[in-house]
């Protein structure tokens, strides 16, 4: 069974630039064996987020494995992605659950994927 995972990048930076990290990182997410395709999503970032700055979103919707283990490895990969781009955030949501991996640790991030989906993966 395939699932659902909306990706949500935000910067305060450039739009082209975060465009251009978006479309990068669902190339990336193509080549994952979790993920079975990725679909970028056009989007404006709430009137609430960009009264505080000029913050920018760009949106992926990732089909992944239904598995605790797919999204385990799809969370821990896009943290590390956040590693490589310090200036962006990233928000995960799956069935009206939503992660901010924006800091998290691996143990973490492991233990909400655990809340999600149990210890049985």
């Amino acid at each position: 069974m395939v699932r659902v995972v909306r990706i949500q990048i935000a910067s305060s930076g450039d739009p082209d630039e975060l465009e251009r990290s978006v479309l990068e990182l669902g190339r990336e997410l193509e080549d994952l064996e979790c993920i079975s395709s990725v679909e970028p999503q056009s989007s404006a970032a709430p009137s609430s987020a960009k009264s505080s700055g000029s913050t920018e979103l760009g949106i992926l919707l990732a089909g992944i494995s239904a598995t605790a283990g797919a999204m385990r490895y799809l969370s821990l990969y896009l943290r590390d992605w956040l590693r490589r781009n310090a200036d962006k955030h990233v928000k995960i949501e799956i069935d009206n659950h939503v992660i901010d991996l924006t800091g998290l640790s691996e143990s973490t991030i492991e233990r909400l994927v655990e809340q999600w989906y149990g210890a049985g993966d």
